[in-house]
């Protein structure tokens, strides 16, 4: 059985995961995006004396060079999913991307991971007119996709011109079957509890060195790799290239992560069916009682 924990930023999934496997002596898999990339720590809320002691799978080996994508994630779930679900009873999947989650757990198909596209068709439009064009071929994907996300949507533009067919279309076909024998676990605190929760978080990782930490990853590995689209990478690049002020920069990531964690509130409310529990005592109470 896997059991999967999901639920907004900061609402005690870790937390959860860490007392099951300790009850059950179960393997725990990260299904967080960011917390996959190496040296992004601080900002992404990496507890590194935990992948220390636990040493949960799929965290912390991704280079922050590398671009990871759903149906990588999803590749890479499955090969390790094999290998543990003849040895262990229970296994524990944690994390906050709805949409691995969704990915690797159901009949999910994916349409070619690298559509051929002519990118220089599109190099005069800006990021809000390439959004509008993806909306005249696929208005349903371009209502899921940021009009900042410029990859994601050239992706969805080259799928469109490789196949024939848009990637709503493409998803549409699938089954969404469960492939394995599980259990979705929710945690959802109240709402006024949970931001405050954030806004301290987002505190600490400045006390514990956040600048520092973008300063250094700036410096060794450029602007432009993918993991600083992460919420407190991207703001502080943004003060870093003195655009705005680091108290702006430090609203802007409170915000953001607020605005995050509804967005997942939604995302798993509407797209797993989770079973809802207060706190992570409480599932913890439910689940081995």
């Amino acid at each position: 059985m896997i059991y999967v924990i999901g639920g907004p930023t900061g609402s005690g999934k870790t937390a959860l995961a860490v007392a099951l496997a300790e009850a059950w002596h179960a393997p725990i898999i990260n299904a967080d995006a960011f917390q996959m990339y190496q040296e992004f720590n601080i900002g992404t809320n990496k507890d590194l004396p935990f992948i220390s002691q636990y040493k949960p799978y799929l965290f912390d080996e991704v280079s922050p060079t590398d671009s990871l994508s759903v149906a990588s994630y999803q590749q890479r779930f499955r090969t390790l999913i094999k290998t543990l679900l003849p040895k262990h009873p229970r296994i524990i999947m944690v994390g906050g991307t709805g949409l691995y989650m969704k990915a690797s757990l159901y009949d999910f198909e994916f349409a070619p991971e690298q559509p051929s596209l002519d990118i220089s068709k599109f190099e005069k439009y800006d990021n809000r007119q390439l959004h509008d064009y993806l909306a005249t071929l696929d208005l349903p994907s371009s209502q899921k996709i940021h009009y900042q996300n410029r990859r994601r949507v050239l992706r969805a533009i080259a799928i469109h011109e490789s196949t024939g067919k848009t990637k709503s279309e493409i998803e549409r076909t699938q089954l969404k079957t469960l492939l394995f024998p599980t259990t979705f676990v929710g945690i959802l605190p109240p709402r006024e509890w949970l931001y405050a929760q954030l806004e301290k978080r987002v505190e600490k990782m400045f006390k514990e060195g956040l600048v520092e930490e973008v300063k250094f990853l700036v410096k060794k590995y450029g602007r432009h790799v993918l993991a600083f689209q992460a919420i407190g990478y991207k703001e502080l690049i943004r003060y870093l290239d003195g655009e705005i002020t680091l108290d702006d920069a430090i609203q802007l990531i409170k915000q953001s992560t607020k605005r995050y964690a509804k967005r997942q509130i939604t995302y798993f409310q509407h797209q797993l069916p989770m079973r809802w529990y207060g706190n992570w005592q409480e599932a913890f109470e439910a689940l081995t009682r």
